[in-house]
């Protein structure tokens, strides 16, 4: 699988599987779990793809377990894991707290990339990111992004982090390419 290499070094794979309703939708859906989730992420991983993207949205957390089952016995460096702390935990505090609580259901001691899900004018932006600076500090994720930003919040919270944020995940495909205007 090809990767994408940033000037600052960053780098990971250019395809990965998404885990957006594996699990449930915003809350735990165990009818899928073994026969069709965790064996999707494991057919996937087999097929060379090694970025798993999920959420502590997903399945309120459920996504995160099942994904923690499917990458168990992997060698973890041959991963690239990202995960995102949702909108409404985005205190200082929040975003340390959710981060521990998505590698605890993951079972894993970092992820590869931990993402903002989306914007909250309700939290201070200064804090969120200081919080994302002080879970690369210790090493809890390896980088740091942000996801459904537009330009200006990207900026914005970027002043706040001394960490370089890598990436800013939008919707975009076929059916939406609304992103092309705005970013």
């Amino acid at each position: 699988i090809p990767t994408k290499k940033l000037k600052n070094g960053f780098e990971m794979p250019v395809f990965g599987i998404g885990t957006w309703r594996i699990g449930g939708h915003t809350t735990p859906d165990p009818n899928n779990d073994d026969q069709a989730d965790i064996q999707s992420i494991k057919r996937a991983i087999d097929n060379g793809i090694t970025h798993i993207d999920t959420a502590e949205l997903y399945g309120n957390g459920h996504s995160e377990e099942l994904v923690g089952e499917a990458i168990k016995g992997i060698e973890r460096k041959k991963l690239f894991i990202t995960t995102k702390v949702w909108s409404t935990h985005l205190s200082h505090d929040g975003v340390i707290n959710a981060c521990k609580n998505s590698l605890k259901r993951l079972g894993l001691s970092y992820v590869d990339l931990y993402l903002i899900h989306w914007p909250n004018p309700l939290f201070s932006m200064e804090k969120s990111m200081k919080a994302m600076d002080y879970l690369v500090d210790n090493k809890m994720t390896r980088h740091i992004g942000v996801s459904n930003f537009f330009v200006s919040q990207m900026e914005k919270a970027q002043k706040f982090a001394k960490h370089k944020i890598v990436t800013n995940q939008v919707e975009y495909h076929l059916l939406n390419r609304r992103r092309e205007k705005e970013l």
